[in-house]
């Protein structure tokens, strides 16, 4: 069986460790913020106000560190690709409720066309949702038509059961 490996599979899943390294070595806040901005450079149109504030963070196991990065790296995806919005905001913080609670907590809003109630998630939605399930997360989308999509999602930090 000969197996070919495409220039551009070889390419992605070099940028993807490369991504994760950064991740690794920028720590969580940082490589979020570097992602928005690096989106933001892409999309001079977009107008993209955020707040990322992980302060006081516990040292996260990298599954909560990659399901982060990739929540909001496939958000943006999403919003580039169909919401024809002309703002986003995205808001994503640490919040210590108590010592046994401990969340990332992301609302991401944008003011595009918005969600069709015969809407059927695409995988960049599916593959989010099953993201979050895997570490016990929870979302919850609210959209009306033409007036945007916002999404609630948090991520407990606790350890995760396998």
């Amino acid at each position: 069986m000969t197996v070919q490996i495409h220039h551009e599979d070889l390419v992605g899943s070099m940028l993807n460790r490369l991504k994760l390294g950064v991740l690794n070595e920028l720590g969580l806040e940082e490589g979020l913020i570097d992602l928005i901005d690096t989106w933001k450079l892409r999309h001079p149109k977009m107008n993209l106000q955020y707040q990322v504030n992980l302060k006081g963070l516990p040292k996260t196991n990298e599954i909560i560190s990659v399901t982060t990065h990739r929540i909001i790296q496939e958000c943006l995806t999403n919003i580039s690709r169909h919401a024809k919005a002309k703002h986003v905001e995205i808001q994503i913080q640490y919040i210590k409720k108590n010592a046994a609670s401990k969340i990332i907590d992301i609302h991401v809003r944008d003011d595009g066309v918005g969600l069709f109630k015969s809407h059927r998630d695409g995988f960049g939605l599916s593959g989010m949702r099953e993201r979050i399930h895997e570490v016990n997360g929870s979302i919850k989308i609210m959209s009306e038509v033409n007036q945007g999509v916002s999404l609630h999602i948090q991520l407990p930090l606790k350890r995760i059961q396998k």
